[in-house]
């Protein structure tokens, strides 16, 4: 990879752990704004005058969340494409590198709908996990889930004795 494109793939991944980390903190304060609106509601009744601050509060946190939805809608989608090795013991503990596209920060993987350890995103397009440990042998579905949605991989990673 020439190093202009590894410059431009690290930028594009700090942008959007940026991103990340400001809809993280807007949801947070849209949280606390709508404690306090509930919080004010039970101790004021609206007067025949214009909106009281708790229906502005209110107005306010549902168009910020109608922008985060959106906002979060456009996000591209999650792609999982492959698991490398595609299958390991049902000990658990199996090293499994998974590829694809649109991998965020803060994701989950589970195999079997149990959750993997040790995930690691390694770029957009690449997870590091260890596999759980499983009672039965056979394929399952393995499940990727970030803040940008889900991506699933059905029979996607086969447990063996």
């Amino acid at each position: 990879m020439a190093e202009k494109d590894r410059k431009s793939s690290y930028e594009e991944e700090t942008q959007s752990q940026t991103l990340d980390s400001a809809a993280q903190g807007a949801v947070d304060r849209l949280v606390a704004i709508l404690e306090q609106v509930q919080q004010r509601a039970s101790a004021t009744s609206t007067s025949g005058g214009g909106p009281t601050q708790i229906e502005k509060d209110a107005a306010f946190a549902a168009a910020a969340f109608s922008l985060i939805d959106n906002g979060l809608s456009l996000r591209p989608a999650i792609d999982l494409i492959s698991l490398t090795p595609p299958s390991g013991s049902v000990a658990g503990n199996t090293p499994v590198s998974i590829f694809g596209a649109n991998f965020l920060p803060g994701a989950t993987v589970t195999f079997g709908g149990q959750p993997a350890q040790q995930v690691v995103v390694v770029s957009s397009s690449e997870l590091q996990v260890r596999t759980p440990p499983r009672n039965a042998t056979g394929a399952v579905d393995v499940v990727l889930t970030t803040f940008g949605g889900d991506a699933i991989k059905s029979g996607g990673f086969t447990y063996t004795s």
